[in-house]
């Protein structure tokens, strides 16, 4: 008898329709083949129906119109120029605003 694939649960999973996706570096990729689940990995999952986000927020010291130093903070009382909104999952760029 042949032996089981390492990643048989999840191949059936992709198989029946679920968006599995693997881990490349820091992002979550989805499968968009079987020959991902051949890749040198050792993390797949089924992709969250959440989208979890993280808030930083930028603080800039201007000197005219030039950037002379910034900062970045979880905390908006520590950093008031910019907020950003990333994706976990992903790492992009969800929204920026820039606040008063």
């Amino acid at each position: 008898m042949k032996p089981k694939h390492e990643y048989a649960e999840y191949i059936k999973l992709w198989l029946d329709g679920a968006d599995v996706q693997y881990k490349n570096n820091r992002a979550w990729v989805l499968v968009t083949n079987l020959y991902d689940f051949d890749r040198i990995i050792t993390e797949f999952r089924v992709k969250s129906e959440v989208n979890p986000t993280k808030v930083m927020y930028v603080g800039l010291i201007l000197k005219g119109d030039e950037v002379i130093d910034f900062g970045y903070s979880d905390w908006r009382d520590q950093c008031d120029t910019l907020q950003i909104t990333f994706s976990i999952e992903t790492g992009e760029v969800i929204a920026a605003e820039v606040l008063e």
